[in-house]
């Protein structure tokens, strides 16, 4: 399809301008007793219409991706280095004037050189604290306004630190850009290119983002490898492990394109256009670049598909409500009462059993798990029953005899920062465990309350002969978009975005408290900092071996404090100015607020629905009211014509789209 972004373009305005009609229409005084709008229907059709489009790159610690974004913009903005370097994120917007602006958290601005770009970006200096005598506080992010060559305008490219990092906070700043993200560049290398760390990141932070943002994946220094033999056995390595681990994802990219970054800034840089043109074809960019753009339009098109689900379900509803009102005419009063008191006496069901007593009994479920939740930390961090613990214990238990002193010293360094590691991707594990199983007893009470308007709107029943449209027009996985993973059932309310933030605030948190030099062992050690020793082994080998098993129950003690420290660290350690106890009560604070929410607004949607249809059938008595809603039929069933006549273009762009 070889005009498919033309046809994109006309399928959205087409699609915007009739949803803005469906949403004008429902908002006059006629349709006020009409079903309500879906809460996704008019962010999805802001969406299509979006200028601008943010791209961001992720992947591992020093697989080149400054120097790729830096090809990219056609100059060396970011700063590179061979060891890990960026440590904040740098949003670089295709600009004509060139500015540099570190944007703080409590939302303060600060113009900067380009040169003081290492100072405030870097692992160099993460997080100045005294310049000038000013107190700086922390970046949010570094604004980098320049005129990009390489990328359709409207276009911002966000460059994150690398995951994978020996500092765990970079990975978290990644995670929470990642909400940002319309579409994602994922860069492996010819020297790394698929690994575990990159499978898992995608796995956990990527697939449960709420806007299902599409991949594209690069492998960068193409360079560097052996041979272009050797690269295209790279590629297909790399291919085969996404489609061994994401081939039910359709948003997650299944080819890997190498780039050779270098190439392309020698490109940006030649005498020639002769020169010019061979270096670029080098760097393969060309294939890189095209691919950013469909990987663009291939996101828009996903917006355009979940606008039309919305449109399309939200007509079938009106389409069988206003059939219902049109048969409520023709009662008589005797049967109008009945139905009358059969919709009262729902209303009131509903307030008996889906009230408040019903809501108390979802937030104990809640207020249990959360419990269970605070039980499984305490265990996991304090007892000897602790999976952690008895891990490292064993390891430590393996420890070859023969180590020197020295060696050994090493090994419970190693081991200790292994202790941290696993502790954050623990208290992860148990977070998103507490919110799948809240996730569940939420959707078990919106169900309960979805079937009652239902049955009341007869929907089981209803058929599709005033509108045949093929509601499964999606990418094959979860192109709900703005629902997301977490909560998927509640109409897109703000408790499924709400906890993915709380996950992604509560990690980084623990990663940067245990990450810095403030962290001490109960006995004033630090970890990492290469000040506990365990003595020397010296005599007959008795003795060495008494001194080596010592030496070994020492560590395994101070493995003890160190996930002991932890759990004061997240249960005792108060946040926000003394806001929260805690790291685990605020996670536990954000949990029963977003719960509270998300019932009272699917209870009170649930009310007014079924209360529309009381009104709609009292005004039923008033024949003269019923060409207005048959006019108002008419109007509706114009809109589905027009909703028809994009499907056939929706179906040949998903045929366009599929398996990129």
């Amino acid at each position: 399809m070889e005009n498919y972004k033309e046809i994109i373009l006309n399928c959205s305005n087409n699609l915007n301008k009739v949803v803005h009609e469906m949403i004008a229409t429902r908002e006059k005084e006629v349709s006020q007793n009409l079903p309500l709008l879906p809460l996704d229907l008019i962010p999805l059709s802001e969406r299509l219409g979006k200028i601008d489009f943010t791209l961001v790159v992720s992947g591992e610690v020093n697989r080149g991706k400054s120097t790729f974004i830096n090809a990219i913009i056609g100059s060396e903005i970011l700063p590179t280095f061979d060891k890990e370097t960026t440590s904040q994120v740098f949003k670089i917007k295709n600009s004509e004037k060139e500015s540099y602006t570190v944007v703080y958290g409590n939302g303060d601005r600060k113009t900067i050189g380009r040169e003081d770009l290492i100072k405030y970006g870097t692992q160099l200096d993460a997080y100045p604290t005294n310049v000038n005598g000013i107190e700086e506080g922390q970046i949010l992010f570094i604004e980098v306004c320049y005129p990009i060559k390489n990328l359709p305008a409207g276009v911002t490219i966000v460059d994150t630190p690398g995951i994978g990092s020996t500092f765990k906070e970079h990975t978290e700043i990644a995670k929470g850009f990642m909400q940002e993200a319309d579409a994602i560049i994922y860069l492996c290398s010819s020297k790394h290119p698929m690994v575990k760390v990159d499978i898992d990141f995608i796995t956990k932070s990527i697939l449960p983002l709420p806007t299902s943002p599409n991949m594209l994946f690069v492998m960068s220094k193409a360079d560097q490898a052996d041979s272009e033999d050797a690269l295209q056995k790279l590629v297909a390595r790399a291919q085969e492990q996404l489609m061994s681990n994401f081939k039910d994802y359709s948003s997650i990219g299944k080819v890997v394109i190498p780039v050779d970054s270098l190439s392309l800034m020698e490109a940006n840089n030649a005498s020639s256009v002769e020169e010019k043109d061979a270096l670029r074809s080098v760097s393969n960019f060309d294939e890189v670049n095209n691919a950013i753009v469909r990987l663009i339009e291939r996101q828009k098109f996903c917006w355009l598909i979940a606008t039309f689900n919305s449109a399309a379900k939200y007509y079938k509803l009106v389409n069988a409500y206003l059939d219902k009102q049109i048969k409520e005419y023709d009662l008589n009063e005797e049967n109008r009462e009945a139905k009358l008191a059969s919709l009262n006496s729902r209303l009131e069901r509903v307030e008996d059993e889906l009230g408040l007593s019903r809501q108390r009994v979802v937030l104990t479920e809640v207020s249990n798990i959360l419990s269970s939740l605070r039980a499984e930390i305490k265990k996991e961090f304090t007892s000897d029953k602790s999976i952690l613990l008895k891990k490292f214990n064993n390891k430590i238990d393996e420890l070859p005899k023969g180590l020197s002193s020295e060696a050994l010293n090493e090994e419970a360094q190693r081991l200790f920062k292994d202790v941290v590691e696993d502790a954050v991707s623990n208290w992860e594990e148990l977070c998103e465990t507490a919110v799948r199983q809240i996730q569940s007893s939420l959707n078990i009470y919106h169900k309960e309350c979805q079937v009652q308007i239902d049955e009341e709107y007869n929907l089981e029943t209803n058929s599709d002969n005033d509108f045949s449209v093929d509601l499964n027009v999606t990418m094959t996985e979860r192109i709900d978009a703005m629902r997301g993973k977490y909560f998927s059932a509640l109409f897109g309310t703000t408790v499924g975005v709400f906890a993915i933030n709380a996950l992604a605030a509560t990690s980084a948190t623990v990663a940067s408290i245990v990450s810095s030099s403030a962290f001490l062992g109960p006995a004033g050690w630090i970890i990492g900092g290469g000040t506990i020793l365990y003595g020397l082994f010296y005599g007959n080998k008795k003795a060495k071996e008494k001194a080596f098993a010592k030496a070994k129950s020492e560590i395994k003690g101070h493995v003890s404090e160190i996930l002991e420290e932890i759990y004061n660290q997240l249960t005792q350690t108060s946040l926000m100015e003394g806001k929260h106890e805690s790291m685990l009560h605020s996670f536990e604070k954000s949990m029963e607020d977003g719960v509270t929410d998300s019932i009272s607004e699917i209870y009170s949607r649930t009310k007014k629905e079924l209360e529309g249809a009381k009104r709609a059938l009292v005004d039923s008595a008033n024949t003269s009211n019923r060409v207005k809603v048959v006019n108002q039929q008419t109007l509706w069933n114009n809109f589905a014509i027009t909703l028809q006549k994009i499907v056939p273009n929706l179906k040949g762009l998903k045929a366009e789209f599929e398996g990129i």
